[in-house]
């Protein structure tokens, strides 16, 4: 077998292995039922949405929906082909995603053992994102990104560069996290600067702009990651701890730590900015657990030489089996494998079927998580007063007024709410309730 094909059968192999990863997490997230039905309205209007039609706190405002082409994806897949689809469409993503991943390490490194160790490490950080949402269309960008970027290190071969054009055009119409990709590829190309890297460091954000909202994708880009209010209340810009995941939450410091040494390395070899590469993913992956994703795949190329340096046989050994663990422990959970979608209990669908049947429809005032599922459910019979678009729809004092005082507005027709919720009994009246929501109408003044 000759050398490039005994590569393609190892990327295969990869990309393989981390099926399980992508195929395990198979809960909806609650802002799933609105990429769905997003997407619903594209492919039968053929239009784009840029203004709010579906709340009644935000109705036309301007909306910059960045995930509009990933949603396109989702909802195609699933009319067509259902649960399964998605399922099986999320597994081959992250295939892909692993194949390109393992291709960029190959760059620097031949030695297979070494490179499944650092492998099997990064996919279950990448595994905590791996659910039904845009973001692991960023996974599969940014580790394209990644390849292109680190093959141009290594060569300097012009296509390398061009291609990141194209990519960079889809990313910025599937998903936000292009800002990541655009931030790495900029300042990687300042690490040996040229006339040439100095054209991509101009163009790549023009290509960014080539979407149906050009340069107001980046004012709402801006305004999310400006808004105060994000990492105070939306669960997943909060910061990672362990007690939330303790396996995956040990072997995020671990790598963490790892990667900090290795960045160490870059600095004493005065590779200045692929040491401030790997401090920034680590920076952003421990403020924001969102991003833990997005620093496995950004820190394992830079991995290679500090793993490569281990040579005792018992480290060795101690280091392949933990990361075999994870691999192993996932592979034992889906003995018995679902090809469901599952939402565990988390949705208010007996009080929608009520409403449904009962034909009520109007205002509805609910929780922040529920807002997406609802507009599924029963758009245009009823309208939300918020959902998971948040800041690409609603004003930051909107947000604020809802988290911080959670006050209804005067055209509110019901509430939607927890049971634990508590709420003026002397205005509204209960007219639905169960273990998860309970649903209430306004009084009628007698």
């Amino acid at each position: 077998m000759t050398n490039i094909k005994k590569q393609i059968v190892i990327i295969f192999f990869a990309g393989l292995i981390s099926a399980p990863f992508f195929f395990y997490n198979r809960w909806q997230d609650v802002d799933f039922w609105g990429h769905l039905f997003f997407g619903k309205q594209i492919v039968e209007t053929k239009n784009i949405p840029k203004t709010d039609f579906y709340s009644y706190t935000a109705y036309g405002n301007k909306w910059v929906n960045h995930e509009w082409l990933s949603e396109v994806i989702f909802y195609s897949t699933y009319k067509k082909f259902g649960d399964k689809g998605l399922i099986f469409l999320k597994v081959i993503l992250g295939m892909i995603t692993g194949g390109f991943l393992f291709s960029t390490m190959l760059i620097y490194s031949s030695n297979y053992k070494t490179l499944f160790l650092i492998y099997l490490f990064e996919l279950p950080l990448v595994f905590l994102g791996a659910s039904f949402r845009p973001q692991i269309f960023t996974y599969l960008y940014l580790s394209i990104f990644g390849l292109l970027l680190h093959l141009y290190k290594k060569t300097e071969k012009l296509p390398f560069l061009i291609l990141m054009f194209p990519t960079m055009v889809l990313w910025s119409n599937s998903h936000g996290g292009f800002v990541a990709g655009l931030s790495i590829a900029l300042i990687l190309l300042l690490e040996k600067f040229s006339r040439k890297h100095l054209f991509v460091i101009l163009a790549l954000p023009l290509a960014s702009l080539i979407t149906p909202y050009h340069f107001n994708l980046w004012n709402a880009i801006f305004r999310a990651i400006t808004n105060p209010l994000t990492a105070k209340y939306i669960t997943e810009w909060g910061k990672f701890t362990i007690s939330d995941f303790p396996l995956l939450g040990c072997l995020f410091v671990f790598i963490a730590i790892i990667s900090a040494v290795s960045s160490l390395i870059y600095l004493f070899q005065k590779k200045y900015f692929s040491f401030l590469v790997i401090l920034i993913s680590i920076l952003f992956a421990s403020r924001y657990s969102r991003h833990i994703p997005v620093f496995a795949i950004i820190s394992a190329p830079f991995l290679v030489p500090f793993f490569e340096n281990i040579k005792k046989r018992s480290t060795v050994m101690i280091l392949t089996i933990s990361a075999f663990f994870p691999f192993f422990l996932l592979l034992f959970a889906l003995k018995n494998p679902s090809f469901e979608i599952t939402d565990n209990g988390r949705f208010p669908a007996n009080a929608v079927n009520f409403l449904k049947e009962k034909k009520l429809g109007g205002n509805i005032f609910n929780e922040f998580n529920w807002g997406e599922y609802l507009i599924w459910q029963l758009y245009p019979q009823c309208k939300v007063a918020i959902d998971g678009r948040y800041d690409t729809v609603y004003p930051v004092s909107f947000l604020k007024n809802y988290f911080e005082k959670f006050e209804t507005s005067a055209n509110t027709d019901f509430l939607l709410l927890k049971p634990q919720r508590k709420i003026d009994v002397k205005k509204w009246r209960e007219i639905y309730s169960d273990k998860i929501s309970v649903l209430y109408t306004k009084k009628v003044d007698e």
